[in-house]
C-alpha cells in the first residue's frame, strides 16, 4: 500500500497493484476534489483549470479520475480540446454547487464571529451588579470606535449564569465564586460592603452598625437558592452558628428592598445605588468578613471571541 501526496493538499490511500494499474481505491472523496471538480466544470479545460486552482494538471486529472473511480462514473468527456459536463456531472455538480455554497457561507459566518468588526458578545450578570454593566460596557465601545459591537445583556442567579455560561450561551458572565467549578475561571472585579436593610421603623433602625447576632432572631427576605448572595449569607451565619429565620425569597435585590419597605422582614444584601430611593434603613453590617466579591467568569478551555 502506498501513500500518494498530490501536490501537498491531498492525501489519497490507493492500491497498488501489477503493472501500475489501479485495482481499487478507497473511499476518499474530500473537499478539495470538489473545489477541483467546480472548476473544471465552470473551465472546461484541464490547463485552465489548473492555473486557476494552481496546481499541475496531472494533479488535476488524477483528483478527477479517484473522483470518477470512487462514484463509478464519468463526469466529463472530451470535445475537442475541452472536455464538457456528462449528464451525470451535470447531475453532480448542483449538488456540488449546493454544497460548497453552505459551506463557503459557513466561512463567512466564522470569519465575521471570530473579526471585531459587526461582532456580538453575550454578557450575564447577577441583579446587583445590573447598575455597573452600562457604565463598563459604555468604557469598552470607547476602546474599539467604529468596531460595531453588539452586546446582549441577562440576568440571572450565579448558578443559573454558569450553567449557560457552561453551555456556550453566554461569553461571559458577572456573578459569585464556586470553588467547583474547576473548567470556570473567576477574576475579580468589584468588591462590594454588606449591608442589612431595615423598615424604616424597625427596632434597630437607630443602630449605626449591626451584627449577624443582632438580626438573625428577626423575619428575613432572602435571595433565593442559586444565587451567589444566598450562598453567602448561609456560609456567614453558619460560621457563626445561627439560623436566620427567612419568610420570604426573591432574586432581585431591587424587589428585596421593596418587600423590606413593606415591612415584610428584614434582608442582609450588597450595598448599590439602587437601594437608596426605598424608604428604608440601610445600616452596614460589622463583621469582619462583611463583603461580597463579584466576579468576571469564563471558561478556561475555551477561546474568547477577539473583541
Amino acid at each position: 500500500m502506498n501513500l500518494l501526496l498530490i501536490d501537498k493538499l491531498d492525501l489519497y490511500i490507493i492500491i497498488k497493484v501489477q503493472n501500475a494499474s489501479w485495482e481499487g481505491v478507497l473511499p476518499i472523496m474530500n473537499l478539495m476534489q470538489l473545489y477541483y471538480f467546480r472548476t473544471l466544470a465552470k473551465t472546461e479545460h484541464y490547463s485552465r483549470a489548473a492555473e486557476e486552482l494552481n496546481i499541475s494538471q496531472s494533479a488535476l486529472s488524477q483528483s478527477i479520475n479517484l473522483l470518477e473511480c470512487e462514484l463509478q462514473t464519468y463526469f466529463f468527456e472530451k470535445q475537442g480540446r475541452n472536455v464538457v459536463l456528462t449528464k451525470s456531472g451535470k447531475i453532480f455538480l448542483k449538488y456540488v454547487d449546493s454544497a460548497l455554497s453552505i459551506l463557503e457561507e459557513g466561512k463567512e459566518e466564522l470569519r465575521k464571529l471570530n473579526t471585531l468588526e459587526n461582532s456580538k458578545i453575550s454578557l450575564g450578570f447577577i441583579s446587583g451588579v445590573g447598575h455597573f454593566v452600562p457604565g463598563v460596557i459604555s468604557c469598552f465601545l470607547k476602546e474599539l470606535p467604529g468596531c460595531n459591537i453588539l452586546f446582549t445583556c441577562s440576568e440571572g442567579t450565579t448558578d443559573e449564569l454558569i450553567k449557560k455560561l457552561k453551555d456556550d450561551k453566554y461569553d461571559l458572565v458577572m456573578c459569585s465564586k464556586r470553588d467547583s467549578e474547576q473548567y470556570v475561571e473567576f477574576l475579580p472585579i468589584i468588591e462590594g460592603r454588606l449591608v442589612v436593610l431595615l423598615p424604616e421603623n424597625h427596632v434597630l433602625a437607630g443602630k449605626k452598625e449591626l451584627r449577624l447576632k443582632d438580626i438573625y432572631n428577626f423575619p428575613f427576605v432572602m435571595h433565593t437558592t442559586g444565587s451567589g448572595m444566598r450562598t453567602l449569607a448561609e456560609e456567614f451565619f453558619s460560621k457563626a452558628g445561627l439560623k436566620p429565620q427567612i419568610v420570604m425569597e426573591a432574586q432581585d435585590d431591587v424587589m428585596i428592598a421593596k418587600l423590606v419597605e413593606s415591612d415584610h422582614g428584614i434582608a442582609l444584601i450588597t450595598d448599590m445605588p439602587e437601594i437608596k430611593k426605598f424608604k428604608i434603613k440601610i445600616i452596614p453590617l460589622a463583621e469582619p468578613e462583611a463583603r461580597r466579591f463579584i466576579y468576571l467568569a469564563s471558561m478556561k478551555n475555551r477561546c474568547l471571541h477577539p473583541a
